[in-house]
């Protein structure tokens, strides 16, 4: 897949699970096996992070140039929220859906690994 396509993908991606996340009534929720959070500030923020995390990586798409380093951020969110969810449903303090949910982003940060291999500057 070329980069460009990549980065868009990954931008829509989360952009659509920003807005998946605070929508009143997204089935989101049930696809994770849980109920929507009764408190919403820390899901707002979390959204929002995933939001920037989508603009970042369509501004990423339109040109590669000199964005080495925010590619390596991407791949070290990616992973951070793809161990975080594993840990978390060890811990049982989620249900399976939850890291089976972000699969994808394991998808994404080897993706963008191999990018970065091919542009080493």
């Amino acid at each position: 897949m070329p980069p460009r396509t990549l980065f868009t993908v990954a931008g829509a991606a989360n952009l659509l699970v920003a807005v998946a996340l605070v929508v009143p009534g997204s089935p989101l929720w049930s696809m994770l096996g849980m109920a929507p959070p009764r408190e919403t500030a820390f899901l707002q923020l979390f959204a929002l992070l995933v939001g920037v995390f989508g603009l970042a990586y369509l501004w990423i798409a339109r040109d590669l140039s000199g964005k080495r380093a925010l590619i390596q951020v991407a791949v070290a969110g990616k992973l951070s929220v793809v161990t975080t969810s594993v840990v978390q449903w060890v811990a049982g303090a989620v249900p399976g859906g939850v890291p089976l949910a972000f699969a994808g982003d394991v998808v994404f940060a080897l993706l963008f690994l191999q990018i970065l291999r091919r542009h080493p500057g």
